[in-house]
């Protein structure tokens, strides 16, 4: 406690707003802060939308649904608002105590989606892209290894059966398409295409939310896979479902 009281910072930068800074650290190894003002007999509790802002600008866009989700169950759990970026809370005289102490734990919290990013994000948006599956009722098998005439395994991340009407699909999530990564995936599938059907069909799905997804388009076509951008899936649910 002495610690804590000796370390949070307190300075007025309005009328009536105080910024707090305490001694906790986001992963930029900087101290949190928060802005607290009173109004209309109660205090409010924000972080001005630094929060949110600063996720994005570090490739952690909270605009996907996984993330969202994440998001919102843990504020709903300290019983904390979000209000489009913007981080927030009410509190009374009687209870700022505890709204103070659960709003600084909802910063922590929030400031951890960061790693989801940099560690985690391939894995939320395959389990997007699978919800999507599930959703839209397309019959799917989920990680499968196919052998590469190099000899080596390749893990793709869905496949559509052949049916009567439409040949054997497979399906990579893309999460971040950067240059290297594309390549990766044009390597695989030259490597394993020729054990397969010859009308095998290999659709990349990429999170066009990262700004790197419309550069991509272009190298996968002119290696016969088919582009498929996220926030346009619903155009081929048509050719997935039969």
């Amino acid at each position: 406690m002495k610690w804590l009281h000796e370390k949070t910072l307190f300075e007025e930068i309005s009328d009536g707003c105080i910024e707090i800074t305490v001694p906790f650290l986001n992963h930029h190894n900087d101290c949190l802060q928060l802005f607290v003002k009173k109004e209309d007999g109660q205090f409010l509790l924000t972080d001005g939308g630094f929060t949110i802002g600063d996720l994005a600008d570090s490739g952690c866009s909270i605009d996907t649904d996984k993330r969202k989700s994440l998001l919102n169950n843990m504020l709903a759990g300290l019983g904390i608002q979000l209000n489009e970026d913007q981080i927030f809370a009410y509190a009374t005289s009687e209870n700022y105590s505890v709204i103070y102490n659960n709003f600084i734990q909802a910063l922590i919290s929030a400031d951890d989606l960061y790693y989801t990013a940099s560690h985690n994000v391939e894995n939320i948006f395959y389990e997007d892209v699978a919800a999507w599956l599930n959703e839209e009722k397309i019959r799917h098998t989920s990680k499968i290894k196919l052998t590469g005439k190099t000899g080596f395994n390749h893990e793709f991340h869905f496949v559509i059966p052949k049916s009567d009407q439409a040949p054997e699909r497979i399906i990579q999530a893309v999460s971040n398409p950067q240059k290297e990564k594309i390549g990766n995936l044009i390597w695989m599938w030259e490597d394993s295409k020729e054990l397969r059907a010859e009308d095998t069909a290999l659709y990349a799905i990429l999170d066009d939310t990262e700004r790197n997804a419309q550069k991509s388009v272009q190298a996968l076509e002119n290696y016969g896979i088919y582009p498929l951008l996220w926030s346009k899936r619903d155009d081929v649910i048509d050719k997935l479902t039969v």
